[in-house]
């Protein structure tokens, strides 16, 4: 399997509990949109026209802009503001040298060189199956890029679904309305990775578990996506059947595979973590192998599976076939959350990157 760049925006700390919703704070206000230059824009609208004409089934839609994300005091902290996805096609996917360009303009004039980028805050699963693989999708040529490389299932949280039209400016006499806001738009990044695996997998949301959040990753080009571990209550041949009678959104994908996370049996978690360090090392320092991207993926997916199951917040499923996970209700997946995750619209098809 290809590897494509990226890097490591944030990660808990490994003796962390399971990073559910109440674990992350969201503050969702106008100050994290995108800075805008009138020269810009014209070649945004050039851009996005030229990448309509390549792929038709492309279409513009508002998205949170991933403005700054940290752990602090025990919990994940999130700035997100609003952006769109002609925006992004228009910034960060631009040619090397013009989103240098873009960069050093940001850096100048805000301190900031993200200020000019789009930013789109993605979401991607770890799905597990309930006999411990790893579900991957190869990526068809029907979307943006990465055509040909695995992932896990994907998308975009995003701001309709939370009934978010706008980020609200914030003032000394709107800051309740500015919490509600965050607070919905904090839902909707759950719900949105449990709507993206049903959406492109088939698997049922009652065959879910409360996403929890493992770190956030940004690609090559800056886009972020926000990083979550989903265990299901199917059995590998369980999710190969369920993709195999289609999927809603299966076009995106061509092949669905399955791993199993490569972790030597006996290591201690304190083994474990010894690992991430020196895989993380190598990745910082530019001489990670596509052996250890891997590698460090199924380090920090069984880190995980080991702080949720001390802490007794997920526990790996021993029921049938299309029950909850863990032997729970639904409300360990979705209907757990405050809103609802919709049902899939298969009219308007979503191309992600």
């Amino acid at each position: 399997m290809a590897d494509e760049p990226y890097s490591l925006l944030m990660s808990p700390p490994d003796d962390a509990n399971a990073i559910q919703l109440a674990s992350i704070k969201v503050t969702f206000t106008s100050t994290a949109n995108r800075k805008s230059q009138a020269a810009d824009e014209a070649g945004i609208e050039a851009s996005w026209a030229e990448a309509r004409e390549k792929q038709p089934r492309l279409f513009d839609k508002s998205k949170f802009r991933l403005a700054s994300i940290r752990w602090t005091n025990g919990a994940i902290n999130i700035d997100l503001g609003l952006t769109s996805y002609k925006d992004y096609v228009g910034t960060n996917r631009l040619p090397v040298e013009r989103r240098t360009a873009l960069e050093a303009d940001g850096e100048r004039l805000y301190g900031d060189r993200t200020a000019f980028l789009s930013n789109a805050l993605g979401v991607e699963a770890v799905l597990e199956t309930s006999d411990g693989q790893i579900v991957l999708l190869r990526r068809s040529t029907a979307v943006t890029g990465g055509h040909g490389l695995y992932n896990g299932p994907s998308g975009h949280p995003e701001p309709s679904h939370a009934g978010l039209e706008e980020a609200p400016v914030p003032t000394a006499t709107n800051a309740e309305a500015v919490e509600a806001a965050s607070q919905a738009a904090a839902r909707e990044l759950f719900n949105s990775v449990l709507q993206e695996i049903v959406e492109e997998t088939n698997v049922p949301i009652t065959a879910l578990s409360t996403p929890l959040i493992i770190g956030c990753m940004a690609d090559a080009s800056g886009k972020p996506d926000l990083l979550f571990f989903v265990r299901t209550a199917l059995d590998a041949a369980g999710v190969r059947a369920a993709y195999a009678e289609g999927a809603s959104d299966g076009w995106e994908s061509d092949k669905l595979a399955l791993e199993t996370p490569d972790v030597p049996d006996g290591e201690t978690l304190a083994d474990l973590i010894k690992r991430k360090e020196a895989l993380m090392s190598k990745l910082n320092d530019g001489t990670a192998t596509r052996d250890d991207h891997r590698a460090l993926d199924a380090t920090m997916t069984e880190i995980e599976r080991r702080n949720t199951e001390s802490s007794g917040s997920v526990k790996r499923s021993d029921t049938a076939e299309g029950a909850a996970p863990g032997g729970a209700s639904p409300e360990t997946g979705a209907a757990a959350l405050e809103t609802k995750v919709e049902a899939p619209d298969a009219s308007t098809p979503q191309t992600h990157i």
